[in-house]
């Protein structure tokens, strides 16, 4: 009759459970587990998959802004076989591009008017 009881108990104690809907701002600790986590891969990603060429040293700082939201600052030393020497050759690497005027005249107006 004991084992009976106990899960009454149980059961009772569940239902009575409510449910809160909870956003990021409520959960900074699982905001900042999952932050690292994909620094992590990103750093995994710089290092092993070598988009850049073979990376020598990596250094990284995280910082919150004010909205609580945390960011890096990563530094990458190359290989001296893998430097950009040229213009040119950090042209192939970084691009930019505006939004469409047409297509996302907010996007447009947000870029050419800061």
């Amino acid at each position: 009759m004991t084992t009976i009881r106990t899960i009454r108990i149980l059961a009772t104690q569940v239902m009575n459970v409510k449910i809160v809907e909870a956003t990021c701002e409520d959960r900074p600790d699982i905001k900042t587990r999952v932050f690292k986590m994909k620094l992590d891969q990103l750093m995994r990603h710089m290092v092993e998959g070598q988009p850049f060429g073979k990376v020598v040293a990596v250094i990284y700082t995280i910082e919150f802004q004010k909205r609580r939201l945390p960011r890096a600052h990563i530094l990458l030393w190359l290989d001296q076989s893998n430097k950009f020497p040229t213009p040119a050759d950090i042209d192939r690497i970084i691009s930019v591009e505006l939004p469409s005027e047409k297509d996302d005249p907010a996007g447009f107006n947000a870029v050419v008017n800061s």
